[in-house]
């Protein structure tokens, strides 16, 4: 058994990262589009509250990725959880939601997680 010596919670996909690095270099350019689901999606919605973002909500909750570190010899290890099926109605709202934000006045940038 191994015990942690602490823990920190927070966001951090692909897409995720690209929106907040966008963001912060041209405010108001970008729109975070993703599919979100569960208290899990929740709190990614939440911690991502700075940056404009269109949430779909789904049926399957957020996967969660959890990332130990070893402060003895550097190393990491990843657990990313599966992730849930997106129904057919959600992903064709998913696709109709990125239509309507390509086209807003000032959105340089449609990010889809």
């Amino acid at each position: 058994v191994n015990g942690a010596h602490k823990m920190e919670t927070g966001t951090g996909g692909k897409g995720q990262n690209t929106a907040k690095v966008l963001q912060e270099l041209v405010p108001g350019c970008v729109c975070l589009l993703h599919p979100l689901g569960g208290s899990s999606g929740e709190f990614v919605a939440e911690e991502l509250s700075a940056i404009p973002q269109r949430t779909i909500a789904v049926k399957a909750p957020t996967r969660i990725c959890s990332t130990m570190l070893s402060e003895a010899d550097g190393g990491n290890t990843e657990i990313i959880e599966p992730s849930g099926k997106i129904s057919v109605e959600e992903s064709e709202a998913m696709v109709a939601a990125a239509r309507e934000e390509v086209g807003k006045a000032g959105v340089k940038a449609v990010v889809i997680c």
